[in-house]
């Protein structure tokens, strides 16, 4: 069996070679503290695209309220978001749901909180499987959403983003 030396930081998971990013060593990395170079601060939001992920709606209302609290926040620090949803989640853009919906003890309804997204600017894509699935058609989505469809569909909403977030 021919053996290769990987460097150190290198990710293997079940025998496939997955990163090897340069900045991580077992010795720096253990003792790095941020600079203005690795921290956060570097990289502002405003340069960023971001995917929410959502493939959950009324059936776990905390997955929802926060994937789009979140993609909110962002937008308010400047980020371009975008809203992806999948299997259940594709009935938070369905007009026929119920959207009056509260979780816990927030003071808006999914619907308000869905509304805020839209009109900051947020983009909503719908999986047009999932969609179909539950009999969403174009005349059932709200106001903002779309279905993800060439040369927007989703894997290449994906492989566009610099961050995706998962609900």
């Amino acid at each position: 069996m021919k053996m290769l030396k990987l460097a150190t930081g290198t990710i293997v998971l079940f025998g496939t070679v997955l990163c090897s990013p340069s900045w991580l060593s077992t010795s720096a990395y253990a003792q790095q503290t941020p600079t203005p170079e690795t921290s956060l601060a570097a990289s502002p939001a405003t340069e960023q695209t971001i995917i929410v992920h959502l493939n959950h709606g009324t059936d776990d209302l905390h997955a929802a309220f926060m994937a789009l609290k979140v993609a909110h926040g962002l937008q308010k620090k400047g980020a371009q978001v975008m809203l992806v949803l999948t299997m259940e989640g594709v009935r938070v853009a369905d007009a026929r749901q119920p959207q009056n919906l509260r979780w816990g003890d927030s003071p808006m309804t999914l619907a308000e909180i869905y509304d805020e997204f839209v009109k900051a600017g947020g983009k909503v894509m719908v999986c047009p499987l999932c969609a179909q699935a539950i009999g969403l058609d174009e005349k059932s989505l709200r106001p903002g959403a779309q279905f993800a469809s060439d040369p927007n569909d989703i894997p290449s909403l994906i492989l566009m983003a610099d961050k995706i977030l998962d609900f």
